[in-house]
Formats: structure tokens, sequence, C-alpha cells
């Protein structure tokens, strides 16, 4: 959890927060209907962490009713709580919007007219025969409040079915390691990557850029880049005796060859799925396992011993018991010996 409010936030408060969104109590409307169930709920030992939760929960909602001045919401990344003053949080998008390049002022909200018009493109293709009537298409809704984000992603979808992938670009950090790692750079080279600034009002897609090349020729790529458009601008940064890091690894020259360790940004939080959540255990298992094949499969091996013991100490925070967490991890190392 980051706080950038100003008030201390009681202790109570800060384990409700830190369960996380996808936390769940047992469902209970049972022992609230029958007697005796009533009875064998509350002689049940795991009742004292409902307890707990429900009387942080009672003491969290009057904590925000208290301050209405506070905003809760969660970070884009890190999976986790952030809490902010309203009235910064205020002033800052305030400031944000007051750049008028990037943002105008409508009058009135065009949403309609945008789905108006859509619907009359869709009408237009069935009646010249582009859509074929026996092959109904529907445009999936996802949870993001944009109109046209569906339509762009059925163009989209056409347009990347015909189109090869470029030799540059990487699906995830497991194709990256697979085909990099182990690969030798000459001394005079060094690792470097590339950010957009201002990117979601810019370029909506990954910006992840990384290379290697030679010292004396990072500053003109730089400048190559930032010259096709003024709006489009981009910050280099320099690999170190620590490495890069780059999605969710660090790149390292060792040797004059190129190994990989995991990578955590600050902002994580080390928040995953609580073991007290009312979860299925099979899911419990496979959010320890996805998280050590990351060790296991993105790590180089020098590097496991150190990151399992991190892991471990991570998911003990998160509720998990140490023989649980043995157990899912050896069993998991011994089905790929």
């Amino acid at each position: 959890m980051s706080s950038l409010f100003v008030t201390n936030i009681p202790d109570n408060v800060k384990f409700i927060l830190q369960l996380g969104q996808r936390f769940n109590l047992k469902y209970t409307i049972r022992k609230d209907s029958i007697p005796i169930l009533h009875k064998i709920q509350y002689s049940n030992p795991n009742n004292l962490n409902n307890n707990l939760i429900k009387k942080g929960i009672e003491k969290f909602q009057k904590f925000v009713s208290n301050h209405p001045d506070l905003l809760i919401t969660r970070a884009d990344k890190g999976n986790t709580t952030v809490l902010l003053d309203l009235n910064d949080y205020n002033s800052k998008m305030h400031e944000i919007l007051s750049d008028h390049d990037t943002y105008i002022i409508i009058n009135k909200n065009p949403i309609n007219k945008i789905m108006t018009e859509i619907r009359t493109l869709l009408t237009n293709w069935k009646t010249k025969g582009y859509i074929s009537i026996g092959y109904h298409i529907r445009i999936i809704v996802r949870c993001i409040n944009s109109p046209f984000i569906n339509f762009a992603t059925f163009l989209k979808d056409i347009i990347e079915g015909s189109i090869d992938n470029n030799f540059g670009y990487i699906k995830n950090s497991f194709e990256l390691v697979k085909r990099i790692n182990g690969m030798p750079i000459e001394q005079d080279y060094k690792i470097v990557s590339f950010d957009i600034r201002s990117m979601y009002t810019n370029i909506q897609n990954d910006d992840d850029i990384i290379l290697t090349t030679k010292k004396d020729q990072i500053e003109t790529i730089l400048c190559t880049f930032n010259s096709y458009h003024e709006r489009i601008q981009f910050t280099v940064e320099y690999s170190d005796d620590g490495g890069i890091s780059f999605l969710d690894v660090k790149l390292m020259i060792d040797n004059e060859m190129i190994i990989f360790d995991n990578y955590k940004k600050i902002t994580n939080s080390g928040r995953y799925l609580n073991f007290n959540s009312n979860h299925p255990i099979k899911q419990k298992k496979g959010v320890v396992i996805e998280q050590l094949d990351r060790i296991l499969f993105l790590a180089h091996l020098k590097f496991h011993e150190r990151n399992i013991y991190s892991l471990t100490n991570t998911f003990l925070n998160n509720g998990y018991p140490l023989e649980f967490l043995f157990s899912t991890i050896n069993n998991r190392i011994k089905a790929f010996l």
C-alpha cells in the first residue's frame, strides 16, 4: 500500500486495504437463516479471521466517512492500493488538463454520435454484402469506458493478421529470455532502453524499446527517434553494473554475455491472493507456481536461491503457511527433474 495522504492511517484500516480487491470472505447466508448452521459456523476456529476482518471493515468505513478528502484508488501497476489527498489529486489533474495541445473542452458528450456512426457503417457493410448473414461477429464488451475500444480492437485484429511481426517484436519476457539469453556482447557495446514521454496520449500501445549498440552511437539514435514527430519524444536509460530493467526482467552483461534476473518495480506491493481468502486451494497453489516459474525460466541459475527465498517471504506475508509453500515449491521443481 502506498499513501500520499497526510493523515496517519490506523493499522486496522491498513490491514483491510492491504487485503486487495480479490479477497473474499466465506459465504455465510446459511448461518443467518438456519440456527443449527449458525451455531456450527460460530464454533469454527476459522471464524476468528472472519470476525477480525469484519471489525476491520467497520473501522475502515468509519475512517473513510470521517475523511471525505481521502481518495482511495489503485496503482496502474504493482497491485498497490494508493491513498491520495483529494485536493492534491484535483490540483494535479487540473494541471495535466491545462495542456491545450493534448486536451480540449467539448460542449457535449460525443458518445451517442460516435455510436450512431459506427452502427450506420456496419449497416452499410451488411447492405453491400461485406458482412455475410450466416457469420455474425459480436464485438466483445470490455470494462473500459471508451465507446470505440471494441471497434478499434476489431480492426486491429484484422490488420495484425495480415502483416508479419517485426523482427524486433517481443511477445513477453519468456520469449525475450529464450531469444537472447547468453548472447555475446562486445566490450564497446552497451544496453540501453528508450521510453516515450506522455505515451498514453500519443501512442496507445507497447512502448518498451531496448537495444544494444556502440556507446558512441546512443545519442545519435536518440536524436533520430525524436526527429520523427515533435509530440513523440523519447528519453534514454543507460545500463550500469547492476544491469537494466525491461518488462519484468533485468538484463546484465556477465563475461561478455547477456544474462537475466527477475525484476520488480519499486511500486510493486508484493501483494498476492491472500491465503485466508475464500478461494479454492488449487487457485492458491497456482499463484505460487506462477511466480516460481518466473524465477525458474526467467532468471539465471545463480539467482535462483536468492529469488526463491524472497518469494517465500513474500507469500508468508500474504498468509501462506510455510509447509504449504515448501510442498508446492518442491513438487513444482521435481516436475522438471
